[in-house]
């Protein structure tokens, strides 16, 4: 599922960044297919992976292939403007809760796009050098 999924990656990046999960201060969450939850994902990742409960919370749904993007640039201002910030983003889609499958008609375009876009979470821990 697509928790399970976001939390794989986040304590993934979480072991590589090598920090203490308690320095995290936001969590910028964003995903295309699964916006239909409540709570909130983003509530259930700060539960799952241990982060305070006052983590400053954001969450992005619904822009597609520029998801990920909008929320390093959101992250990156946060850690411009304030250097002790560590902010870990997630994105993650599980492109087959909406199909994965062919029109009967196959064309390229439809080929190409559905071996594209599978199931898939990415996380980073931004902070300032």
């Amino acid at each position: 599922n697509l928790l399970a999924l976001a939390q794989k990656a986040c304590e993934k990046v979480i072991v590589d960044w090598g920090g203490d999960r308690g320095e995290i201060t936001h969590l910028y969450w964003g995903t295309m297919t699964g916006a239909m939850q409540s709570p909130t994902i983003d509530i259930h990742l700060t539960q799952r992976l241990g982060l305070h409960y006052d983590v400053q919370r954001t969450s992005i749904e619904g822009m597609g292939c520029l998801t990920g993007f909008r929320l390093m640039n959101l992250a990156r201002s946060e850690v411009i403007n304030n250097p002790k910030s560590r902010v870990l983003v997630i994105e993650a889609d599980l492109r087959s809760a909406i199909g994965n499958s062919l029109p009967p008609n196959a064309e390229r375009s439809d080929i190409v796009s559905a071996c594209l876009f599978r199931d898939a979470a990415s996380a980073v821990i931004m902070g300032s050098c």
